[in-house]
């Protein structure tokens, strides 16, 4: 065997620089100021329109932006601002499948348990909007047991939301590759581009 076959069948480890917490998070702060835009626009057009009928179209908004562009490009636009790139751990470019199961969770579950609250509070309390739309719950409804239960149960549902983001948020801060949970179930990591 030649030197040059040896050196094809040694493997190299290649040396990876992962984006942690902090990197992560202004990509993020980056790719909401980005999606404030349409999501002022989408409001502001409609802006007597109930709360709900908002939020579904900003989730699939979110759904189309981040899982797309990671799959198409390997960053959102975040991600491209410090770049940084989404890979599977072989250093290959993620499938679309990847993109979608790093969005579910934590995103997307965040996201659906903002608008279950949305919903909760619009359906279950006798409620009333003001001039702009904004919900006004009588002091009468609060004495009923749906509307108490639903303004228990409302901020039930932001708090675990904001429970979900700080585990997964926490799980890329404390993990050695900087890979977050979702970043495990899809086999994915986060690199700066070398």
């Amino acid at each position: 065997m030649t030197d040059e076959m040896l050196d094809d069948l040694i493997t190299h480890d290649k040396e990876y620089k992962y984006v942690g917490f902090w990197g992560r998070f202004g990509a993020a702060f980056i790719d909401g100021l980005i999606l404030t835009v349409p999501t002022l626009s989408y409001f502001l057009l409609y802006f007597s329109a109930n709360l709900v009928f908002v939020s579904i179209p900003l989730l699939l908004l979110a759904f189309i932006y981040k899982p797309f562009l990671e799959y198409k490009y390997g960053a959102t636009w975040g991600k491209m601002a410090i770049d940084a790139k989404v890979v599977t751990t072989d250093d290959e470019p993620i499938s679309l499948s990847q993109s979608v199961r790093r969005f579910l969770l934590p995103w997307g579950l965040q996201r659906l348990l903002g608008i279950i609250s949305v919903v909760i509070v619009y359906f279950i309390l006798d409620k009333q909007t003001d001039l702009y739309g904004q919900i006004i719950i009588p002091e009468k409804s609060l004495t009923n047991f749906n509307s108490i239960y639903a303004t228990a149960l409302s901020p039930l549902f932001s708090v675990l939301a904001s429970l979900i983001m700080l585990v997964f948020g926490l799980s890329i801060a404390f993990d050695k590759e900087k890979r977050g949970l979702h970043d495990k179930i899809a086999g994915t990591m986060v690199v700066y581009k070398t």
